[in-house]
């Protein structure tokens, strides 16, 4: 469980900026999540009685890539994520990397939060990954990780920080209660072995994808 990596200063400082003020731009398009919720109303209902600080909220969204929509979504913007997927092979140096999602999440201020709330605990997909956290902003409302809906170790939005980990841990972000928003960045993919697709047939997949 303590296989989560923080990396700070993860992007030079050209390619945050370039992040920053695009997800910052008044003519950038977000669309509320479902059911008013950072998760689905089920999933939400279901954990009410099993996290005695659970407070979900409301929460926007940027879907730039998803491979298991029913067909597969491709935004305009895909470009801000080729990059810093191209960021992450060259640092991390993977051999293989299949992406699955990407997304940025805006959650709003919420004054009735306390900093023990958090929103409802998930794991991103049902089969082994990695999940990527970019942080675009400064804010309050950690990250919580959870063991058997035990919380073992929270992490600050602190803009550009990367937080690398282990997709069948649990967590959460939270509703920032003094700043006015929260942005960060989900991508989550296939590493290595389990892909079996190269580095150059992924981005040529990826350039002529539609």
């Amino acid at each position: 469980m303590n296989n989560i990596e923080i990396i700070d200063e993860f992007l030079d400082k050209e390619s945050f900026k370039n992040m920053f003020t695009l997800v910052n731009s008044s003519t950038f398009p977000y669309f509320l999540g479902v059911d008013k919720y950072t998760v689905p109303k089920k999933e939400y209902e279901e954990n009410l009685n099993h996290y005695k600080n659970l407070k979900d909220y409301l929460q926007f969204i940027h879907t730039f890539y998803d491979l298991e929509a029913n067909k597969v979504l491709k935004s305009k913007y895909f470009y801000i994520v080729q990059n810093f997927i191209q960021a992450i092979l060259f640092k991390k140096k993977y051999e293989n990397f299949k992406l699955v999602r990407a997304k940025v999440n805006v959650q709003l201020k919420l004054e009735n939060n306390t900093e023990y709330n958090h929103n409802t605990p998930h794991i991103d997909l049902s089969y082994t990954h990695k999940v990527f956290l970019f942080y675009i902003n400064d804010s309050d409302g950690d990250t919580f990780f959870f063991n058997n809906k035990e919380i073992f170790k929270r992490i600050t939005p602190k803009k550009n920080r990367l937080v690398i980990f282990d997709g069948n841990i649990k967590h959460a972000g939270t509703h920032p209660i003094k700043s006015e928003k929260r942005i960060v960045l989900n991508i989550d993919g296939i590493i290595n072995d389990w892909t079996r697709i190269s580095i150059w047939k992924f981005y040529r997949r990826l350039v002529h994808t539609k």
